[in-house]
């Protein structure tokens, strides 16, 4: 029981901590922003600005949360600005021709397929000419991906090789995990080349 009560605690300290998020996600920013300044180009070290496209062909929850929770922190920083595009293959289009540094495509069913326990992946494109770019949008992509694995895990722990626990709130976690799995990858798609 008393293994119960940490593991939910630290579940809903997780889900309700708005700063751990933002610490997981903006750590890495802010480190590829300096290196960025610092290795960059001459011309560019005192403008480096990066636009995101995203293709939310899923809508459910876990997609609005990466949508409208994760990525307006980017814009938050002060280097990217997102945008919507209607298509994977506008994104990819948009991306080869370097009119964005990557896109952030979310397939449809994602969000019911990682809350059935089958997973999901987000795809990111990246431009080729954009590369701290795409590595800074891998790298959000990853760490949204690492905190739902975490939260998978620890209600995973919470519900056991015996069975959901008892009382009604763990009854709840154990229900809301179909199984340990990693729930979410990322797939890495390149644009083309320039060479």
């Amino acid at each position: 029981m008393a293994l119960l009560s940490m593991t939910a605690k630290d579940l809903l300290r997780s889900i309700r901590d708005r700063s751990a998020l933002f610490i997981s996600i903006g750590a890495p920013l802010i480190l590829a922003f300096i290196l960025s300044t610092v290795l960059g180009s001459a011309g560019d070290e005192q403008n480096f600005e990066v636009t995101y496209g995203i293709v939310d062909q899923d809508g459910g929850p876990l997609a609005q949360q990466f949508t409208d929770q994760v990525l307006p922190g980017l814009e938050k920083q002060g280097f990217a600005t997102t945008r919507r595009i209607d298509s994977p293959a506008e994104a990819r289009s948009l991306a080869e021709d370097d009119d964005i540094s990557a896109a952030f495509i979310i397939p449809p069913g994602f969000s019911d397929g990682i809350q059935a326990g089958r997973g999901g992946a987000i795809r990111v494109v990246a431009s080729p000419d954009s590369e701290i770019g795409g590595d800074i949008a891998r790298s959000v992509a990853q760490q949204f991906a690492a905190e739902l694995n975490a939260v998978s895990l620890s209600v995973g722990t919470v519900s056991g090789p015996g069975g959901p626990p008892r009382g009604p709130r763990a009854q709840e976690l154990a229900e809301r995990a179909a199984s340990t799995a990693t729930p979410i990858t990322i797939a890495d798609q390149g644009a083309g080349s320039r060479q």
